[in-house]
């Protein structure tokens, strides 16, 4: 899996949970809390990871950039 999928599932997976916070029915108001307060580490901890592509990715950009300007002969 690549780190742009990977990225995705994770944000997906946290996104999931708030929804499931937000319609949760309050039958443990102490329990909330503690899924809310973990959320908000959650978000703040992603908030912090910066991605950066590989090299070999940049290659291939660059290279496709460069046959794709490059007139046909």
């Amino acid at each position: 899996m690549g780190n742009s999928t990977h990225s995705f599932f994770a944000l997906n997976s946290v996104t999931n949970s708030a929804n499931k916070l937000k319609t949760m029915t309050n039958q443990d108001p102490e329990l909330s809390r503690e899924e809310e307060l973990c959320l908000k580490q959650t978000r703040k901890a992603l908030d912090t990871i910066r991605f950066s592509p590989r090299p070999e990715t940049l290659q291939a950009i660059a290279d496709y950039a460069k046959k794709a300007t490059t007139p046909s002969k």
